[in-house]
């Protein structure tokens, strides 16, 4: 096993992915990561400062009627 040099989904630098992570993913059960450390770091922090809201809206709760894709406010707006 090598270390992999993997593109980042988010913005598009490669990154190392190491021999020694890729034993600790597989022995987890993960896939290989998607994400750069820096762009994972980054999603993770944005989803701890913003829990509240990212769960209610998966939840489809009150809130979800105001975003893009729901139904609610925006329906109103819809071509009949």
């Amino acid at each position: 096993m090598q270390d992999k040099v993997l593109r980042c989904q988010d913005c598009y630098k490669e990154f190392i992915f190491t021999k020694k992570q890729q034993l600790q993913y597989a022995e987890n059960g993960w896939q290989d990561p998607i994400r750069c450390p820096v762009c994972r770091e980054r999603r993770r922090l944005r989803r701890e400062l913003f829990d509240n809201d990212y769960v209610s809206l998966m939840q489809g709760c009150a809130l979800r009627r105001y975003s893009r894709h729901g139904r609610g406010y925006f329906g109103a707006f819809r071509r009949r």
